[in-house]
């Protein structure tokens, strides 16, 4: 009868393949790998969830919203969403292990998750699920030991009698050749060079830190702790409670007065449109995570108390829909950027976890208000992967300048999940074929639109140098693979050419202006103050 595997040694072999699988898939050269941490990502979140001792219909979420956000890094190509994918998928699961752990949730406990998860595996001495070779598939030792030590052996030796008899040389050469051990050798010199070493490295720490971190998630959590001791620690916060109520009263009144100011008035106070609804979107966010904290932490469910908490709630949800407001009406002038849809993303969440708290508060429910406050942000996270701001930039709503269509941003600054480089690309090249520049705002004006044009003809031949041939699959993104598709026929001499012609007229001596005679080469490609303030 054949050994049978305990549960705790198939998760050991798994955390095995997993620690040398994740180095070799995530650290690769140039290129950003989304596919392989796709796939760690992956793995990891299934790990968890294998070990999860309370299979709950929250768990379950949890694991289904792990995943998600892991394929999301196979789809969009956007990096910054990437980053917050991949923090999501490491708070995701560091809080399905919380939970295995059956240890109370609370703010301060999900924030600091990863954090905790780290330093109490590293005090683990022994892990429950060992990385290692079974006594029934192991080489025997004694045969390993030879082995090694005769190769050793060989490495020094052969060298060394090669250098001191030409005959012998000769002989040894021939034996490599007639073999093909050239190409071992070769392959061997492969395994250790620089990348290669980081990644062994990084496979030694996930071999010591898995096994760890998986005993830790399956330890029942103790019975008191320091985030115990902060969730059920009274704090006196009903002064803090009024006196932030009659500020924010105070506020609003003088808030009113602003919403109904005109543009002249903003700049006799010091304040450009952009820079107030920039401001008052940044400063009230923050205002109003600042109540949600006061109000979250107050324990306290009678009388004045709860008085000065509704009315905080109330206020919160005025500073929410303030915030909401300023970015809505700054998009309305300006267009979408990555900033402002990110805003309607902030106002959106904190508005929701104002309303959640709200309905727990009203029903004396606020044990389970954290659980729903997890679930909304994954929530918000994962429509924002769903919403794919860089093609509600592009086709709906795209960013402006007081001259029009900012370009510069189009170009720049959107990744291939727009599906907008072959358009805008061609949009540039029409607008420069009959710009002749007469003066300095010309010439500007034409050294934007060659740089923009130049910036997306490097990204489309760089998607074609990518996926023409061979590519490495770690790197592979379908984002970048579909604009290729649209972009693979497309050829960028003309534009060369044309990009060649252009920039000769900006230094022509045709341009006779005074004013424009003193004007420094450098002060050409200085970006004005108003396109920097419309961002």
């Amino acid at each position: 009868m054949g050994h049978q595997f305990s549960f705790e040694e198939r998760i050991g072999y798994l955390l095995g393949i997993i620690s040398i699988m994740v180095p070799f898939s995530v650290i690769v050269m140039r290129d950003f790998p989304y596919t392989g941490l796709s796939l760690s990502f992956l793995a990891l979140s299934s790990v968890v969830f294998l070990i999860h001792r309370r299979k709950t219909t929250f768990v379950t979420c949890l694991f289904a919203a792990a995943c998600a956000s892991s394929l999301f890094l196979f789809v969009r190509a956007n990096i910054s969403l990437a980053m917050l994918n991949i923090i999501t998928i490491i708070y995701i699961n560091s809080v399905g292990i919380l939970v295995s752990r059956n240890q109370p949730l609370s703010f301060i406990s999900v924030a600091l998750a990863p954090v905790t998860l780290i330093l109490s595996s590293l005090s683990i001495q022994t892990p429950k699920f060992p990385v290692h070779l079974s006594r029934f598939h192991a080489i025997p030792h004694r045969l390993v030991t030879s082995i090694v030590i005769t190769a050793g052996l060989l490495i020094l030796i052969i060298p060394l009698l090669s250098s001191a008899n030409p005959l012998f040389e000769h002989l040894v050469r021939q034996t490599i050749s007639s073999i093909h051990l050239e190409k071992l050798f070769a392959w061997t010199g492969s395994l250790f060079d620089v990348i290669n070493i980081v990644r062994y490295i990084i496979a030694g720490i996930l071999f010591i830190m898995l096994p760890r971190i998986a005993t830790y998630a399956v330890q029942e959590a103790p019975g008191t702790s320091w985030f115990s001791f902060i969730k059920n620690h009274t704090l006196p916060l009903f002064m803090p409670k009024v006196a932030v109520s009659i500020v924010l009263f105070i506020f609003f009144i003088t808030q009113f007065q602003l919403y109904f100011s005109s543009a002249e008035t903003l700049m006799a106070m010091g304040y450009t449109q952009s820079q107030y609804a920039r401001e008052v979107f940044a400063q009230l966010s923050v205002v109003a995570l600042i109540i949600f904290g006061l109000i979250y932490n107050d324990k306290q469910n009678k009388g004045a108390s709860k008085t000065t908490t509704l009315i905080l709630i109330i206020e919160a949800l005025f500073l929410t829909g303030m915030a909401y407001k300023s970015d809505y009406d700054y998009s309305s002038l300006w267009g979408f950027t990555h900033k402002r849809l990110y805003g309607f993303a902030v106002a959106s969440w904190i508005l929701g976890l104002v309303i959640l708290f709200f309905n727990a508060y009203v029903k004396n429910s606020t044990g389970a208000f954290v659980k729903q406050g997890i679930a909304y942000t994954i929530a918000i996270i994962l429509a924002i992967n769903i919403a794919n701001f860089d093609y509600l930039i592009y086709h709906y709503r795209p960013a402006t300048l007081p001259n029009g269509v900012d370009h510069e941003y189009l170009s720049r600054y959107l990744s291939a999940d727009a599906v907008s480089y072959d358009t805008e690309f061609q949009e540039l090249v029409n607008r420069i074929r009959p710009q002749v520049p007469k003066n300095r705002e010309e010439s500007l004006e034409l050294q934007h639109d060659l740089d923009n044009a130049s910036t997306l003809a490097y990204h489309m031949s760089y998607s074609n140098n990518k996926y023409a041939g061979g590519f490495d699959i770690r790197t592979f993104n379908l984002s970048e693979y579909q604009m290729y598709l649209r972009v693979k026929n497309m050829s960028f001499e003309e534009y060369y050419i044309l990009d060649s012609k252009k920039r000769s007229l900006i230094w022509s001596p045709i341009v006779v202006e005074e004013e424009f005679r003193h004007i420094t080469p450098t002060e050409l490609f200085v970006d004005s103050p108003e396109r920097n303030n419309q961002r």
